[in-house]
């Protein structure tokens, strides 16, 4: 082992000899640092390694003209570097040291008191910058010495590290579901784009789930082999109420009970009719074919508030003429003429009169 100690604490024990001549006082600090080091009785080469690492001194004195002013002056760099003297080690009984990495922060202070004190801050950060780019640490030194060199960069370091990492907020289903749709995905390109960021985007399932919500009840849909259809009046609340679901707080906190309890759904309707390939599918009756559509569907134009005639808007349809808000009421295979066209205008108008609003 060795113990680090710079050249002017040598110095010193050199000052503190009553002998007049340098030789004597050089001998005074050999044996004072033997006898702290514990090499008194330790081998010829350890004691041969002390008197060569301290003959240094009597050439440099000798060469200041034996004047300790000017010996200091010529020697100030040199008295301020370090150099490593041997400790003899003693075996000691009881209970074995712990390794310094095992020790407790006490114990850790305790043993590097020593070296702390004798040596300078600058040469220790030096130091283990060497030591932490030498293990392979190359970023951990970089960032030390990058924390020693300017006063307010170790600030910044340390309110960054104390700063909490922002988790990725998970998408809802609704979202990824209109992300899905905006960007016309198919199940495979999504669950791509999932297997990157799970963490990000909702499993597949979840939309499957939202996308069911984004229609009416199944006891109101009517399905047979020619056509299908959604009872009107379901259509327009549960088109209502999926609007009210995604309007802002904002909005309804501008309108009172009373006025949300009073909502009409103002719409536009119309249908038509176009020749379709034939599957060869087989229909019950033989006069039905599918080589024609003809469907009714209808817009949501504006949502508002109406009391006594009143009416205050909530929600308007920015793209009145986009079938993105296109709801879909009816689809039959029939060829679109005249007679089934007017029929079926006649059967919406009929239905209109009837229907009863129940969505609140």
């Amino acid at each position: 082992m060795s113990k680090v100690v710079t050249r002017k604490q040598l110095f010193d024990l050199i000052k503190q000899s009553p002998a007049r001549r340098i030789s004597e006082k050089l001998k005074y600090m050999e044996n004072h640092m033997l006898e702290v080091n514990g090499c008194v009785n330790g081998p010829d080469s350890l004691l041969q390694e002390y008197r060569h690492k301290i003959s240094h001194f009597k050439s440099r004195w000798a060469a200041g003209r034996n004047s300790e002013a000017l010996f200091v002056k010529r020697n100030e760099q040199w008295l301020n570097n370090t150099i490593s003297l041997p400790v003899m080690t003693v075996v000691r009984s009881g209970r074995p040291p712990k390794p310094f990495q095992e020790s407790s922060e006490c114990s850790k202070r305790r043993k590097t008191k020593e070296l702390r004190e004798n040596v300078p801050v600058s040469e220790l950060t030096f130091a283990t910058q060497m030591s932490l780019r030498a293990s392979g640490s190359a970023d951990a030194s970089k960032i030390l010495k990058d924390i020693t060199n300017s006063p307010t960069r170790a600030k910044k370091y340390r309110k960054a590290a104390n700063q909490p990492i922002p988790k990725t907020r998970q998408l809802t289903p609704q979202e990824a579901l209109s992300m899905f749709i905006e960007a016309d995905l198919t199940r495979s390109q999504y669950e791509t784009i999932r297997r990157f960021d799970k963490d990000r985007f909702p499993c597949y399932s979840l939309l499957q789930t939202a996308k069911l919500e984004c229609y009416p009840k199944k006891e109101e849909i009517t399905i047979t082999s020619n056509y299908a259809e959604v009872r009107l009046q379901a259509l327009m609340d549960h088109t209502t109420y999926r609007l009210c679901l995604y309007l802002s707080d904002d909005i309804f906190e501008r309108f009172s009970s009373e006025e949300l309890l009073n909502l009409e759904l103002i719409s536009k309707w119309g249908c038509d009719g176009s020749q379709q390939n034939r599957y060869k599918q087989k229909l019950p009756d033989d006069t039905d074919s599918d080589a024609f559509i003809f469907q009714s569907s209808f817009i949501p134009l504006k949502l508002v508030s109406n009391i006594n005639n009143e009416k205050k808007t909530l929600w308007a349809n920015t793209s009145p003429s986009s079938p993105r808000y296109c709801r879909l009421m009816r689809v039959r295979f029939v060829h679109g003429n005249v007679d089934i066209t007017g029929l079926i205008v006649t059967c919406h108008y009929v239905l209109l009169q009837h229907e009863t609003p129940h969505f609140a």
